[in-house]
């Protein structure tokens, strides 16, 4: 059976989870304060219960000022056992895209977006989320036991990746059959606040659409 090359098979993903996080000021036992996150799921593919389960730690920046390391804890869904982790995140500067074929990548003298779609449906246990933040999209959406997931990234034509086509969004993988409204989010002159994005039963609603 043929794929495209962006299409991975669900061996691939070791874990997958969309939801929510807040960051505090903790004091460390050294009397040194520092940010501490706490992330809240909402999609996980390795629960039925995503909402039961919290994962959090400091977030010490590193001397690069580009990178911050993770340092907390939370259940390893294999063991089941709470488990200390590390993780490195990666600063990336935000751009806004133009919505014409071709455009080339905004400046801070243009909007850029942030657009969140949410599905909650417990009648065919179904949830997902689609998070898009300038230049990035990516969703992920489980129902019953199975799940998808998609990532897009837009570029401009001059930009390095384009691959000297005319630019804008190009999908970098995707996992699973399940239908995930990316393309919607990527379309936010099409969408409002409040609103709902359908596709046969399943409904999303609109919940965060703003520019910066």
């Amino acid at each position: 059976m043929y794929l495209p090359p962006d299409v991975l098979p669900s061996s691939r993903v070791n874990w997958t989870v969309a939801g929510t996080s807040s960051t505090s000021l903790r004091t460390t036992p050294e009397d040194h304060k520092v940010p501490h996150s706490v992330w809240k799921h909402w999609v996980d593919v390795h629960s039925d219960e995503p909402e039961k389960i919290t994962d959090e730690g400091d977030m010490l920046p590193q001397p690069d000022g580009e990178r911050t390391l993770e340092r907390g804890s939370m259940v390893n869904p294999d063991t089941g056992k709470l488990t200390e982790y590390e993780e490195c995140w990666l600063d990336v500067k935000v751009k806004a895209v133009d919505l014409g074929v071709g455009g080339e990548a905004g400046d801070d003298e243009k909007s850029r977006t942030c657009v969140v779609l949410v599905l909650h449906d417990d009648e065919h246990k179904a949830r997902g989320m689609v998070v898009r933040v300038g230049q990035y999209c990516q969703g992920v959406v489980k129902v019953g036991k199975q799940f998808a997931l998609e990532r897009w990234e837009w570029k401009a034509a001059k930009e390095e990746g384009s691959g000297g086509q005319s630019g804008g969004w190009k999908r970098l993988a995707r996992v699973g059959d399940w239908w995930l409204p990316c393309g919607a989010a990527l379309r936010e002159d099409l969408l409002k606040l409040d609103g709902e994005v359908k596709h046969q039963e399943m409904v999303w609603k609109v919940v965060e659409l703003c520019y910066f």
